[in-house]
C-alpha cells in the first residue's frame, strides 16, 4: 500500500511539473517574468528571424518598441534574450542588474511568433520590387512642406512615412515604416534617416532591412524660366498649402552660413581636444590604441577639419551636401511659429505636387485626395462590420439585404490623431465590389447616430465602387435588391404551406374514397 502511495505521489509531482508553467516555478523574480510571458511562453510580434535579417531587432521587440523605448521602465532591471535555438523556437530570458547588466535570474522558454501568413505573403511581393542598390529614398520639397505643417520641430521620427518614392513600392498600403536612425541627422538644410528599417502591420514586424535611408533636402524648386525665384517659391508653397499666406525672407549667403558654422565648431573642437589631451581622455586614448599602426591618424583626424574629418557626422554630411550651394542665398519661412530654413533652385523637373493616397492591405479599400492639409503619413484603418446585431440594424434601416459595411478611419502619427473631417475638399473612397453585387446598381449609405440615412452616389472604376465624402465613419455599400418586409414574407410562406396542405388533404380523401 505504501509503495502504491509513493508511486501515485511521483505521478502527481511529474504531472504538476509538466502542466504548471515555468513561471510558477521561478525564483525570487518570478512575478517579473510573469509580466512578459503568456502561459509560460515568450510571444514575439514578428515573423521568425532568418539569416538575412538582424535577429537582435526581433528579440528586442518583447522589451522595446520599434522606437527603442523600454517597455518595463517600472522594473529595476532589464530583460534580454540569449541562447536562441537554431530553429528559433526556444531561448533563455535573462533578468539583469540595471547597473552592471549581470544576469540575476534566467528562464528557458518556448517562443511563439505572432503574425499573419496572408499579410506576410503580400509584403514579400512588395519587398521583391525594392531596388537592390538604392542610396536613399527622396522626400520631395512639397512633401517636406507638408511635414513642416503637420510635424513637430524636434520630432523627425515619422518623416520616413512622408516619402512617396518609398511608399510607392508598397502600393501606398497602410504599413508602418520606421528607421532606427543610427546615423541620421536633422540639420537646417539636410535631414537623413539612416539605419535598420522595420516594416510592420497590426503591431507585428514583417520585414527588416539592415540599411535603409530617407533623405530630405531643404530646397524649394521653381520653374527654369522663373524671373523672381522668391515669388515663384512663395507661389508654389501657397498654391500647394491652399489656405496659406506664407512669406519668404532672405537670410543671407550660404557661404557665410558655412563659414560661421565651421568657425564655431572649430573653436569648440579645439577646446575639447586640448582638454581631452590634458585629461588623457578615453576617447583619444582609444583612437590611438585602435590606430597603433598609424600613429598620425588621430592627429590627422583633428587637424584636417577643412576636409570635414574633424566634424561630427551631422556636420560632415551637411557640409558635403552644401559644397554645391556655397554661392546660393538661403531663406526663412515661418510655419506654425517655427522658423524653417531652405534654399531655392531652378529645376522644373524636380517640381512635385504630391497627392494623398492610401490603401488597406486587408480590405483593399482605397482613399485618395488632392487636399494638401492631409498629413502625408496618414494611413487608412478599415474593418468590415460583421456583427449580426449591427448588420441587421443597418439592413432594416436601408430596407436592403445585399450589403457590405465598413468602419473607415484615417490616422496620422505626426499629429497623433484621426483625420475625421475635411473643412475644404473631399476624400475619394474606393470599395471593392463583392461578387454578389456585380451588375447591380450600387449606392453607398452613411447612417448617423440618430439613424438618419445619408446617401452617396456611386461611380465605377474597374472592380471598385467609388464615392466622395468629407468625413469618415461607417459606410454601407448596397445593391439594388430590396429587402422584403418580414410580414409580407410570412404571409406568402403561410399561403404556400396552406395550399400544399389543402392539396395533400384533398388527395388523401380522394384516395380513401376510391379505396372504399
Amino acid at each position: 500500500m505504501k509503495s502504491l502511495k509513493k508511486y501515485l505521489l511521483v505521478i502527481v509531482l511529474f504531472v504538476s511539473i509538466m502542466i504548471f508553467p515555468k513561471s510558477v516555478l521561478a525564483g525570487e523574480y518570478g512575478s517579473y517574468f510573469d509580466r512578459i510571458l503568456k502561459n509560460g511562453r515568450l510571444v514575439i510580434n514578428s515573423i521568425p528571424p532568418t539569416e538575412e535579417t538582424f535577429n537582435h531587432i526581433v528579440y528586442e521587440l518583447p522589451f522595446y518598441n520599434v522606437y527603442g523605448k523600454y517597455l518595463y521602465s517600472d522594473i529595476d532591471g532589464y530583460f534580454g534574450v540569449s541562447n536562441v535555438s537554431s530553429d528559433y523556437k526556444h531561448c533563455t530570458i535573462d533578468y539583469m542588474d540595471e547597473n552592471t547588466y549581470q544576469t540575476i535570474e534566467s528562464q528557458d522558454v518556448d517562443i511563439v511568433y505572432n503574425y499573419d501568413e496572408n499579410i506576410l505573403a503580400k509584403i514579400n511581393k512588395y519587398v521583391e520590387k525594392l531596388p537592390a542598390e538604392k542610396e536613399y529614398y527622396e522626400i520631395s520639397d512639397m512633401e517636406l512642406i507638408n511635414f513642416w505643417i503637420n510635424g513637430k520641430k524636434d520630432n523627425y521620427e515619422n518623416i520616413d512615412n512622408y516619402s512617396s518614392e518609398l511608399k510607392q513600392y508598397f502600393d501606398n498600403t497602410n504599413l508602418n515604416f520606421h528607421i532606427d536612425n543610427r546615423a541620421g541627422l536633422d540639420n537646417e538644410f539636410l535631414t537623413l534617416r539612416i539605419g535598420i528599417a522595420t516594416i510592420s502591420y497590426g503591431g507585428s514586424v514583417y520585414y527588416v532591412d539592415n540599411s535603409l535611408t530617407t533623405r530630405a533636402a531643404s530646397i524649394i524648386y521653381v520653374p527654369n524660366d522663373a524671373e523672381d525665384i522668391v515669388q515663384a517659391a512663395e507661389d508654389r508653397i501657397n498654391e500647394y498649402v491652399g489656405d496659406g499666406d506664407y512669406e519668404i525672407t532672405r537670410v543671407g549667403l550660404m557661404s557665410d552660413y558655412i563659414n560661421t558654422a565651421k568657425a564655431e565648431i572649430e573653436a569648440g573642437w579645439h577646446e575639447d581636444y586640448e582638454e581631452a589631451v590634458e585629461d588623457n581622455n578615453e576617447e583619444i586614448s582609444n583612437c590611438q590604441q585602435y590606430n597603433s599602426n598609424d600613429p598620425g591618424y588621430c592627429d590627422y583626424l583633428h587637424r584636417d577639419y577643412i576636409n570635414y574629418l574633424g566634424y561630427s557626422f551631422d556636420y560632415f554630411e551637411e557640409f558635403l551636401f552644401l559644397e554645391d550651394y556655397e554661392d546660393y542665398d538661403y531663406y526663412k519661412i515661418t510655419i506654425n511659429d517655427i522658423d524653417r530654413y531652405f534654399m531655392i533652385e531652378k529645376n522644373s523637373e524636380k517640381m512635385n505636387r504630391p497627392t494623398y493616397s492610401t490603401s488597406d492591405i486587408e480590405t483593399n479599400i482605397l482613399i485618395d485626395s488632392d487636399v494638401t492639409s492631409i498629413p502625408l503619413d496618414s494611413v487608412i484603418e478599415s474593418e468590415q462590420i460583421t456583427s449580426e446585431d449591427n448588420y441587421n440594424k443597418i439592413t432594416d434601416l436601408l430596407g436592403k439585404n445585399n450589403t457590405v459595411t465598413y468602419d473607415i478611419n484615417l490616422y496620422s502619427k505626426s499629429i497623433m490623431d484621426y483625420i475625421t473631417k475635411l473643412d475644404n475638399g473631399k476624400f475619394k473612397v474606393s470599395i471593392p465590389i463583392p461578387d454578389s453585387m456585380k451588375g447591380q446598381t450600387l449606392t453607398v449609405y452613411y447612417i448617423d447616430e440618430d439613424d438618419n440615412v445619408e446617401e452617396h452616389e456611386v461611380s465605377y472604376e474597374g472592380n471598385y465602387a467609388v464615392f466622395e465624402t468629407d468625413h469618415f465613419s461607417t459606410y454601407t455599400l448596397a445593391g439594388d435588391n430590396i429587402k422584403n418586409p418580414k410580414t409580407y414574407d410570412d404571409v406568402v410562406k403561410y399561403f404556400i404551406i396552406l395550399g400544399i396542405s389543402v392539396v395533400l388533404l384533398v388527395g388523401y380523401f380522394v384516395y380513401v374514397k376510391k379505396k372504399n
